[in-house]
C-alpha cells in the first residue's frame, strides 16, 4: 500500500512514516495552541501553521489534505 499523499510505502493510517509523523506533530501542537489561543479551531490552527515561516514540506502536505476535507484520521 502506498501513502495517501505521496508514493512512499504506507505505514500507519495509509500514510508513510514522514506524513504520519507530520500528522502526529500537528495534533500535539494543536493541543498547545488551543490552550494558548483560547479555543482556536482546527481549521484556524492549520491555516496559521501552514502560513508560518519554517513549516516543513511534509506538514504542509498533510495540512493541504486536511483542508480539502479528506480527514487523515
Amino acid at each position: 500500500m502506498k501513502c495517501r499523499i505521496c508514493e512512499r510505502p504506507a505505514k500507519k493510517r495509509g500514510l508513510c512514516a514522514y506524513h504520519a509523523r507530520a500528522l502526529a506533530a500537528l495534533k500535539r501542537g494543536y493541543d498547545a495552541w488551543n490552550k494558548a489561543y483560547s479555543g482556536v479551531s482546527w481549521k484556524g490552527y492549520l491555516k496559521r501553521v501552514k502560513d508560518a515561516e519554517g513549516t516543513g514540506r511534509w506538514v504542509k502536505e498533510v495540512i493541504t489534505v486536511e483542508e480539502s476535507g479528506a480527514s487523515l484520521d
